[in-house]
């Protein structure tokens, strides 16, 4: 819930446009949020949480990437752990000593996860998919391949392009246009290579 009172946001949506996105508006108006507040009540109102600039009153609970505040009410602190446990770099493997503790950064977790599961995560997805760490997909190096070149279905993804001039993958067709458009040659009047 934000200023201009739109109920029914995703917690997680919101999350991801605010922390990712570094886009803190509306997705239904467009106004600025400053602050915005995640309540099991769909009915509550912006107005009716008592905040103090950053300081929450006793039934909040402060998230300083989301600069979001979660009513404690209801289930709001298990799902405000569930939302910092989404952005942790862990392991994702279940039974893992590797889910104990987070990562210190991306090359240590990509490390553990080739030692010892032989598996990886997508790089071009990790850079340009708007995703939170543990909701990137981890691959065999079969399914990274496949999921390079042919991406996948479920997913509703056809790949990553390859510049058929330079050899290197681009995260979508939009990447790869404005690739070939910046360093290699095009037709000025068709946009044909």
């Amino acid at each position: 819930i934000g200023s201009c009172n739109h109920p029914l946001v995703c917690s997680l949506c919101s999350l991801k446009l605010r922390i990712l996105e570094k886009d803190s508006h509306c997705i239904y108006c467009k106004t600025p949020q400053e602050r915005v507040f995640f309540s099991s009540n769909k009915y509550r109102k912006y107005e009716s949480f008592q905040t103090y600039g950053d300081i929450a009153g006793p039934d909040l609970i402060y998230d300083d990437d989301g600069e979001a505040f979660f009513d404690k009410a209801g289930n709001g602190i298990q799902h405000h752990e569930k939302m910092l446990a989404l952005r942790e770099l862990r392991c994702g493997i279940p039974d893992c000593e590797g889910n104990n503790s987070p990562f210190a950064s991306k090359p240590k977790l990509d490390e553990h996860l080739l030692k010892n599961h032989k598996l990886h995560l997508c790089k071009l997805c990790w850079e340009f998919r708007r995703l939170f760490p543990m909701e990137q997909i981890r691959y065999t190096s079969t399914q990274l391949q496949v999921h390079i070149e042919k991406g996948d279905k479920k997913e509703g993804m056809r790949g990553h392009p390859m510049c058929k001039f330079c050899k290197k993958r681009y995260y979508n067709d939009d990447l790869l246009y404005k690739h070939l458009n910046k360093d290699h040659e095009t037709c000025h009047i068709c946009r044909r290579q």
